[in-house]
């Protein structure tokens, strides 16, 4: 991946303008009038300074800056390995023929089990205060093929096959608001989907157990929960508590608010970190990049058509936020809503962002199906499936494998589902519109 990063750079005539390993250490306003005004930065590199002039920043710091952090009492006399399980500072080959645990129930906790099994700990408790909704990969596949997006109802339904295996309810989950039909849904957790089915398999195996609790204490070897339980013989504690932004992205840009992806209402002070959880009644996709080319497309379009941001401003419709030190949130890391409004409201607002929106979606679909067609994503979910299996028997857990959950004829029955929502879909505008 980095050597295509490098090819495409250089072919586009990227490089001659990168500086890379650089730090902007300081950003000045230049001028006081706002339709002329610029930007000087001030850069550091390997002891270096200098200065640049530009007419815009945009900024994409992310929010997995730094993890959330907390000590558990009596973690000195544990004996074994307390680390964060982010950022490459754990040996995952310590947890070989050990028992592991993992603090955390969101998309990194999920990621973490897999890493797990694939080093061969043989048993991992995985403990939560509350559960978080995993998704599995053929869900992940559904919902980014689509046309448009898949309703949050049908996304639980295509779940089932994988939570059945594992004998859970996933409409049980706390995330789940539903009327009594289950008609109107939405899914509103505070950390995003964990994707893979490994985490399944090995529930299914009890070789996850996954424990509704909290830690009260460590001793030799032990975590002692809330409830009186008692973990014996666990070598390794994973900390996946989620991650808090970073104070110094809000200072550089000087931002008293954030409006939606903007500082103080400036259009060509842009920061945009992937928004927190999850909340949305409609999924259109799972993966990073189809956010990340709309977010970049948004602040060149603004950049090449600055008075449209004239019409977004006086529309009153973009969401803001500010600073709240009292739970440790810059302005810049908002909510998944924040970042859903944001993007509705730039689509109706400004109809150039919305014809491109109407172009990216189709090319995602697109793409997914030429990259990974009905067929082959489903064999190589199966041939995946069944290798871990053989790697979680191995570890001494005999229960019979199981067939992976999902069948051709699953599949087509969930590409009638999403036909079925678009034709009712297209049926209800018709209406609207007096047809």
């Amino acid at each position: 991946m980095l050597k295509h990063f490098r090819d495409v750079s250089e072919e586009f005539g990227i490089i001659p303008y990168c500086k890379l390993n650089t730090n902007v250490t300081k950003m000045t306003v230049i001028g006081k009038d706002y339709w002329e005004q610029t930007y000087e930065l001030a850069l550091e590199k390997a002891g270096e300074e200098s200065i640049v002039q530009v007419a815009s920043i945009c900024f994409y710091p992310g929010n997995l800056t730094n993890p959330k952090r907390i000590t558990y009492k009596g973690e000195e006399t544990f004996d074994g390995d307390i680390v964060y399980g982010i950022s490459n500072e754990f040996d995952y080959a310590n947890v070989k023929g050990v028992q592991a645990s993992i603090i955390g129930s969101g998309a990194f906790s999920v990621e973490n089990v897999r890493t797990c099994v694939e080093f061969a700990a043989t048993k991992i408790f995985m403990i939560c205060r509350r559960k978080t909704l995993a998704m599995p990969r053929i869900v992940s596949w559904y919902i980014n093929q689509s046309w448009n997006f898949i309703s949050a109802a049908d996304t639980l339904v295509t779940m089932a096959p994988m939570y059945d295996l594992i004998g859970v309810d996933q409409w049980s989950y706390y995330a789940i608001f539903a009327n009594e039909s289950r008609t109107s849904v939405t899914i509103r957790q505070k950390s995003r989907f964990g994707i893979g089915d490994v985490y399944f398999l090995s529930m299914y195996y009890g070789h996850t157990e996954h424990i509704v609790d909290d830690v009260k204490r460590v001793s030799y070897h032990k975590i002692h929960l809330m409830s009186g339980r008692c973990l014996d013989d666990v070598r390794v504690m994973l900390k996946l508590l989620g991650f808090h932004g970073e104070f110094e992205n809000d200072r550089l840009l000087k931002i008293k608010e954030l409006y939606g992806w903007w500082a103080n209402r400036d259009h060509r002070r842009y920061i945009v970190a992937e928004p927190l959880g999850v909340d949305a009644n409609n999924f259109g996709g799972t993966s990073f990049s189809p956010g990340a080319i709309s977010w970049a497309e948004n602040h060149v379009w603004l950049m090449h058509y600055p008075k449209d941001f004239v019409a977004i401003t006086e529309s009153g419709q973009m969401p803001t936020h500010k600073a709240d030190e009292s739970i440790d949130r810059p302005a810049y890391v908002v909510e998944a809503r924040h970042g859903a409004l944001t993007g509705i409201s730039l689509g109706s607002l400004v109809p150039g962002i919305a014809e491109r929106g109407n172009v990216l979606g189709p090319l995602a679909r697109q793409k997914m199906w030429e990259c990974n067609p009905i067929d082959k994503f489903l064999e190589c979910c199966r041939n995946e499936w069944y290798g871990w299996s053989k790697q979680i028997q191995e570890l001494g857990y005999e229960k019979e494998p199981p067939a992976y959950p999902y069948t051709d004829a699953d599949l087509q029955r969930y590409l009638e589902m999403e036909q079925e929502a678009l034709r009712r879909a297209e049926a209800q505008w018709l209406k609207r519109q007096g047809k």
